[in-house]
Order: C-alpha cells, then structure tokens, then sequence
C-alpha cells in the first residue's frame, strides 16, 4: 500500500463518518479479567503491534 494512501483514506473516512473510531484488532479483544483494560495477555490478535489511536495523533 502506497504510504500516502493511508492518510488519504483516513481523512476521507473522517469525514464521512465523524464519530468513528479507528481501532486495531486487539483494541476489540475481550476484557478476559473484567479490569477494564485490555491488556497484552487478552489480546486475541495483536495486530497491529502498537497502539493505533497513538499513532494517529502523532502523524
């Protein structure tokens, strides 16, 4: 994927949808431990491997 396709994408996607969130797979894992995290340990995929809504800031 192009690396310009991304952000493209994303402000699109914003746009049409503004109260969305936009999560990686294992920001959707269960809470096994009812703590109200979701840790490492819960994590049904952990794709990505890094936290997506911290990313999204920072570019």
């Amino acid at each position: 994927m192009p690396p310009f396709y991304i952000p493209k994408r994303r402000k699109t996607t914003e746009h049409q949808y503004p109260a969305a969130r936009i999560l990686g797979h294992r920001d959707l894992s269960p809470d096994l431990n009812n703590d109200g995290k979701i840790t490492p340990i819960e994590f049904i995929k952990a794709c990505p491997s890094f936290d997506v809504a911290t990313w999204l800031t920072q570019n």
